[in-house]
């Protein structure tokens, strides 16, 4: 009875300590000429990581540059999607990919789905990968 006593009270410190932090890592595709970006990141994603903090880490890429064009172009291709119809602002999460009132709609609720599973890593794809390995860029 003594063992089973000490591992039930093991079991039950070990549920009452805190667990590592959830970090949710997130791309968001933008261009700086588009008014509906903005206003997406003014009134979704900053609030968002305002409430998240660093758990909330996010690359915003720029299509109108090579290098978030490449990571635009792999995704639409990826999600079977002309790019021409796609449009921005495109959000990356895991293997969802948001665009146009997606972002608004579901973003809030797929970030928190995200830390709910225990977090997200960032989309695989090969134009992405050279970038994610440092920290992420700051907000346009």
């Amino acid at each position: 009875m003594g063992m089973a006593w000490l591992f039930t009270a093991a079991l039950l410190l070990s549920a009452c300590q805190p667990a590592a932090a959830a970090h949710v890592q997130v791309v968001v595709l933008h261009s700086p000429i588009c008014v509906h970006c903005q206003e997406v990141i003014e009134t979704v994603i900053t609030p968002l990581q305002q409430e998240h903090g660093e758990r909330l880490e996010i690359l915003f890429l720029d299509v109108t540059g090579e290098t978030g064009r490449q990571v635009y172009l792999e995704a639409a291709r990826l999600a079977g999607v002309d790019p021409a119809l796609l449009g921005v602002p495109v959000i990356l999460l895991e293997d969802e990919i948001l665009a146009g009132d997606a972002v608004e709609e579901e973003f809030p609720q797929s970030v928190a789905d995200a830390f709910q599973r225990g977090g997200a890593v960032w989309p695989d794809l090969d134009s992405l990968r050279p970038l994610v390995t440092g920290a992420s860029t700051p907000a346009p």
